[in-house]
């Protein structure tokens, strides 16, 4: 379970886990081995993780540099989230939603997270209350971190094709 306690090392992991798979680096972390650490001191163990792990020769700095603009990044996506007040579009907009209904983070997900499903109850993830009645949802099987692997965006990149009108050769839509 993500609790406030835990989210900066839920955070670091999952920066961690996707440095890993960029350079080969084995075994995942969990969240138990970042968790109770400072944001600082769970980079660390991040940075030495990947570095150690991967049959790669990297930088210790640039790694550490990574882990930590990712980080902040990502904590400051957080912040501003926090106070992002939605409001209806002036006039309905056609919409195409990609639902990933395997929840937030699905049970056994390459990432280590622990499961975190959706209640189902809006298709449209709260978009239909913003843009209007015309809301297509196309179903994944995937969750909110798998949606963007290979298989799945072949199928987003389908959906796109079809439903955005093709660019002529000078930019102009045909």
């Amino acid at each position: 379970m993500i609790t406030e306690d835990n989210q900066d090392a839920v955070t670091l992991m999952l920066i961690g886990n996707s440095a890993s798979q960029l350079w080969g680096a084995d075994p995942s972390l969990t969240i138990d081995e970042l968790s109770g650490k400072s944001s600082e001191e769970a980079i660390r163990h991040v940075t030495r993780h990947v570095i150690d792990g991967s049959p790669a020769q990297l930088s210790a700095t640039e790694v550490h540099r990574l882990v930590s603009t990712r980080f902040a990044l990502l904590d400051l996506n957080g912040k501003l989230l926090l106070d992002y007040e939605a409001r209806p579009f002036a006039q309905p907009v056609p919409t195409t939603v990609f639902r990933a209904t395997q929840g937030f983070s699905a049970a056994d997900n390459p990432y280590g997270m622990p499961a975190i499903g959706r209640d189902g109850s809006d298709v449209t993830n709260g978009l239909g209350d913003f843009a209007g009645e015309e809301v297509d949802v196309h179903d994944l099987d995937a969750d909110h971190f798998t949606i963007v692997l290979e298989e799945n965006l072949r199928a987003i990149a389908d959906v796109v094709t079809r439903t955005l009108p093709a660019l002529a050769p000078n930019g102009a839509r045909s």
